[in-house]
C-alpha cells in the first residue's frame, strides 16, 4: 500500500488508543470507561482527550518520530565504514573497527553503531553474541606470574593461504600476553623463543600450564636415561622439561582445553584482531611477523589486561642474559673417543677451550651437546661451555681410513683358502669307511707316487 502525504505511522498501541479517543470524543463511552481501556487515571484521560480534540491523531505520535537523532552518523561516514569492512578491515570485529576508525580518522563510533551500519548494508559480521555458558569458572591467580598458560594455534596468520603456528604465553592473573612467536609448525624452538622473550622481560614464572603435548610431557614417563638417574630424576623429562627443571618452574598438565580456557579464548581474539593489524602493517613473512610480535602484546594488554588482586609480582629473577641461551636449548649426550673427539651429525668434532686449543678428553667421557636457538652447537663439559670444531686432519683421517679398508679387503682376498681339486689325495679316502691302517698305507703310497 502506497503511503500518502500526511499519513501517520503508528504502533499497534497508538492505533488502539486512537479508537478509544474517537469513541470518547463522540460520546459513545465515558471518561471512566476510556480511562479503564487506556490504563490511565480519569484526570490524565481528560488531558489526553483535550489534546486530541485540538491536534487530532498527530497528538498520539511523538514529535521526534521519523527524525534522525542528534548523534546520527553522517552518510559518508557510514559509507566509509561499510567499504573498509569489506576491504582493509575485513574479518575485524565491530569493537576492533571502532578502534581502527579512531586511530586512522580520529572519529569515534561505538561498536553497536558499527554493528547497526553493517546490518543495514547487508554485511554479515563474523561475530554473533552468545549467552554465557553455565559452568564453574576457575578463579584467577592472585599475582602476576604465579601461573602462565602456554599453547600454540595453527592458522592462516599472514593471509596468504599458509597454515602457520603462533606460539604464545598469557598470564592467568591479569590476562596479559607475555610473549608471542610464529613458526611454520608447533615445535620445541617456538616455545623456547616464547620463554626467552617472557623471561627477559618479566622473569621466571612459578607454574607453566599447558596441554599434554609430547613437547611438554614425555610419553615414556617410567623410563629414565642413565644421565637422568644419576641426576636423581623421578620422571623422564622432555627437552622442554629439562629447561623448566633448570629454571625451577613447575609444569602443570591441563586435563582439557576448557581447563586452560584463557589461552584458548586468546586465540579467538588474535585470529580476528592480530590478522587485521598485521595486514595493515604490511607483514608478509615469518621474520617480519616475529619482529612485529615483539611489541604487539603491549598494545593488546593496554586494551584487554586487568589488574591483579595483589600488586606484588610472583615472577622469579631471570637468569643472566649470557646464561639463558644455554638453558633454553636442545640437549644430547655423546661419548669421547680415544682421539679426544666426539661424533655429531656425521662428523668428528673436537672441543676448543678459551684459548682455541683442543680440549683433551678421557676416552668414554660424557659430553653434553647443546643446540642453541640460533642453530649453532656447543659442548658442555665439566660445567664449561666449549665451541666445537672440525679437526684439521679430518680429511687425512678419512683418506687413511679408506686406504686401510682397501688393504684389508685385498689381504682378505689373498688369504682366502682355495678349494681342493677333485683328484686331491684327501678326496680319495673322504667319506669311505676304512680302518686306520689302510688310511696310513694309502697316504704313504700317495706320497711315494708324488
Amino acid at each position: 500500500m502506497k503511503k500518502n502525504a500526511g499519513d501517520l505511522k503508528m504502533s499497534v498501541k497508538q492505533a488502539r488508543k486512537l479508537v478509544v479517543l474517537e469513541r470518547l470524543c463522540d460520546g459513545r463511552i465515558s471518561n471512566r470507561e476510556a480511562a479503564s481501556y487506556l490504563d490511565l487515571s480519569i484526570r490524565q484521560t481528560q488531558r489526553v482527550k483535550s489534546l486530541f480534540s485540538k491536534l487530532g491523531p498527530e497528538s498520539l505520535v511523538h514529535g521526534n518520530t521519523g527524525g534522525k537523532p542528534s548523534n546520527y552518523a553522517a552518510d559518508h561516514i557510514r559509507d566509509f565504514v561499510a567499504l573498509q569492512a569489506t576491504t582493509r578491515w575485513k574479518g575485524a570485529s565491530s569493537s576492533h573497527m571502532s578502534e581502527l576508525l579512531l586511530s586512522e580518522k580520529g572519529l569515534h563510533l561505538s561498536a553497536k553503531t558499527i554493528t547497526r551500519i553493517l546490518k543495514e548494508r547487508g554485511i554479515k559480521s563474523p561475530f554473533t553474541h552468545k549467552g554465557p555458558k553455565k559452568h564453574r569458572r576457575r578463579e584467577r591467580k592472585k599475582r602476576l606470574g604465579e601461573m602462565v598458560q602456554i599453547d600454540a594455534s595453527p592458522f592462516d596468520w599472514l593471509c596468504n593461504g599458509s597454515m602457520l603456528s603462533l606460539h604464545g604465553a598469557i598470564d592467568d592473573a591479569t590476562g596479559k600476553i607475555l610473549a608471542l612467536w610464529l613458526e611454520p609448525t608447533e615445535c620445541l624452538f617456538g616455545y623456547f623463543h616464547v620463554l626467552d622473550r617472557m623471561i627477559r622481560k618479566y622473569g621466571v614464572p612459578g607454574i607453566l600450564y599447558s596441554d599434554a603435548h609430547t613437547i611438554f610431557f614425555s610419553p615414556k614417563s617410567g623410563k629414565l636415561s642413565v644421565e637422568e638417574e644419576l641426576k636423581g630424576c623421578t620422571v623422564a623429562l622432555t627437552q622442554f622439561g629439562k629447561a623448566l627443571d633448570i629454571l625451577n618452574t613447575q609444569p602443570l598438565k591441563a586435563s582439557s582445553a576448557q581447563a586452560k580456557g584463557r589461552v584458548e579464548r586468546l586465540w579467538g581474539t588474535l585470529q580476528h584482531r592480530l590478522v587485521v593489524d598485521m595486514r595493515l602493517a604490511g607483514i608478509a613473512s615469518i621474520e617480519e611477523a616475529n619482529a612485529f610480535l615483539a611489541t604487539y602484546p603491549d598494545k593488546h594488554n593496554a586494551r584487554f589486561a586487568v589488574e591483579p588482586e595483589r600488586e606484588e609480582s610472583a615472577f622469579l629473577p631471570a637468569p643472566s642474559p649470557d646464561d639463558l641461551p644455554y638453558i633454553l636449548c636442545k640437549r644430547a649426550f655423546r661419548k669421547a673417543s680415544g682421539d679426544s673427539t666426539i661424533s655429531w651429525k656425521g662428523k668428528k668434532l673436537m672441543l676448543l677451550d678459551e684459548k682455541h686449543r683442543q680440549k683433551l678428553l678421557k676416552r668414554g667421557s660424557a659430553i653434553e651437546v647443546l643446540t642453541l636457538l640460533d642453530g649453532s652447537d656447543v659442548a658442555l663439559y665439566d660445567g664449561v661451555i666449549h665451541h666445537l670444531h672440525v679437526p684439521k686432519d679430518a680429511d687425512n683421517r678419512k683418506a687413511s681410513l679408506k686406504d686401510t679398508a682397501k688393504k684389508t679387503e685385498k689381504d682378505t682376498k689373498e688369504k682366502t683358502p682355495g678349494i681342493p681339486a677333485p683328484d686331491h689325495p684327501w678326496r680319495r679316502w673322504y667319506g669311505k669307511k676304512t680302518n686306520p691302517g689302510e688310511l696310513i698305507r694309502s697316504a704313504t703310497s700317495a706320497a711315494k707316487e708324488g
